[in-house]
Order: structure tokens, then C-alpha cells, then sequence
């Protein structure tokens, strides 16, 4: 149940419930689609990486109207941009793991460290399930699992915001949302309280 990849954080009486990696198909064909066929890889796909405007600059410098050496750079350079840049989500998708313990939960993430971020089990909140047109149907259907958590950082313009736990195309996020919900049952539920006079 990939417990050996939460080892190092776990405690010694903590029991794992569920635990799944990202379905890396499914996330390299969502971002990979994002970054590269539309050109948003912030801030500068539009100029660079973008396929529609590379391809339109290597059809100008043929056509001679940029010079032929800048077309044909810019054409290797996104070749390579988009290599290094699949190789890195790659590697990103088979290091993003989600556990569900009986005290926490744990995402797991990074492609060349390890990088770990929970939140107990009772600041757990709003638990949200969103399937898209890359996600993988069968025979384990991958999805994006949304939690909100009910503790609150600070903006930059000093509000409150709540914090959101997003993981990008998890395996079988269906069961994990089961899972969940069931341990985290009434946390949701209104306080009430009475004032005596």
C-alpha cells in the first residue's frame, strides 16, 4: 500500500487507511496539453513555448520573411524545452503520492526531493472530487482531489483565505473520497452555542 513511502514520517502506532499515487498519464496529458498545446506555461510559453507559435515562426523564416536561423533556433529550442519539461512531470507524476491515516492526511510530492505537507484529520472540511477529459476511466478511474482544510493563512492584501490540499490526477480518487469522507464524518457539522445570562 506504498506505506515505504511515508516511512521516515510516520508514527510508530499510526495506521495507514488508503494510500495511491497520481496516475502520471493522466497528469502528463493534462499538462502537458495546458503547457504546451495552448502555449500557458507562465510567463513565457507565449514566446516560447507555445507549439501553434513556434510552428507559425518556423513557417515564417521558410517563407522568408523572418531570417531563416531564428525560425529554425527557436524550432530546436522548444523540441528541447519540451523534453526536459516532460522528463521533469514524469518524474514530478512518480514521486505525488496521498495517504489517509488514522490521524492525518499526507501528500507527498517533488520531482528530485521529497517534499511532505499534512493536515490532521479534524481541519479536514469541504472534500471535492473533479474528473476532466484526460483523467483515465478504467479499469481505476483517476481524478482531482480537492480538500479544503478549516485553518486559514494570511493573503497578501491581509485576509483570510483557506488553505486547499489539490492533488492532480490520483488514482482511484473515488475511493479515496469514500475513505475520507467517512473518517472525517461531522466535522462539517454546524457548532452551536448557548450564551446564559
Amino acid at each position: 500500500m506504498n506505506k515505504d513511502k511515508f516511512e521516515m514520517i510516520l508514527d510508530n502506532d499510526e495506521e495507514i487507511k488508503w494510500c495511491k499515487g497520481v496516475d502520471s498519464k493522466a497528469y502528463l496529458r493534462k499538462s502537458l496539453y495546458k503547457t504546451f498545446l495552448l502555449g500557458l506555461f507562465p510567463p513565457f510559453a507565449i514566446l516560447m513555448l507555445g507549439i501553434p507559435y513556434t510552428l507559425v515562426l518556423l513557417i515564417l523564416s521558410l517563407l522568408n520573411i523572418i531570417p531563416m536561423p531564428i525560425g529554425i533556433i527557436h524550432f530546436i529550442f522548444s523540441i528541447i524545452a519540451i523534453a526536459a519539461y516532460t522528463k521533469y512531470l514524469e518524474k514530478e507524476a512518480n514521486n505525488t503520492y496521498f495517504c489517509i491515516t488514522d490521524k492525518r492526511i499526507i501528500k507527498r510530492s517533488g520531482a528530485f526531493n521529497n517534499k511532505f505537507i499534512h493536515y490532521s484529520l479534524k481541519n479536514v472540511g469541504t472534500i471535492e472530487v473533479i474528473g476532466e477529459l484526460f483523467d483515465t476511466k478504467e479499469p481505476t478511474p483517476s481524478a482531482n482531489l480537492m480538500i479544503k482544510v478549516k485553518n486559514f493563512h494570511q493573503t497578501s492584501d491581509g485576509e483570510g483565505a483557506q488553505s486547499t490540499l489539490l492533488i492532480t490526477s490520483l488514482s482511484d480518487a473515488y475511493e479515496a473520497y469514500k475513505v475520507l469522507s467517512e473518517l472525517t464524518e461531522g466535522n462539517n457539522e454546524v457548532i452551536r452555542v448557548k450564551n446564559e445570562k
